[in-house]
């Protein structure tokens, strides 16, 4: 799938790089860490992921907890959900 990202976050790199995995985003947007979107910020990224004629746009679970279930652009935007295990003790 064709896809577009964008994140708040401090290190946005990472997120881009973590994404590589998964297919390169056709564009990136990048806000301020722990930004919250404006209503009107919301609309700039429903018309960005319709001019750039992608499927959806791959944003982090930080960001996503910030865009409301009820606005159209939830049902476009799919979070990367990165998990870390931690494990006691070292192998034998």
């Amino acid at each position: 799938r064709r896809f577009a990202a964008f994140c708040g976050i401090g290190h946005p790199e990472g997120f881009f790089a973590s994404l590589a995995a998964w297919g390169e985003p056709v564009e990136t947007r990048v806000f301020p860490d722990h930004h919250h979107y404006t209503p009107t910020e919301l609309e700039e990224l429903l018309i960005w992921r319709e001019s750039l004629g992608v499927e959806l746009l791959v944003t982090t679970l930080k960001d996503l907890v910030k865009i409301p279930a009820s606005h159209p652009l939830a049902a476009v935007v799919w979070a990367l959900d990165i998990r870390c295990t931690f494990h006691a003790g070292l192998p034998e």
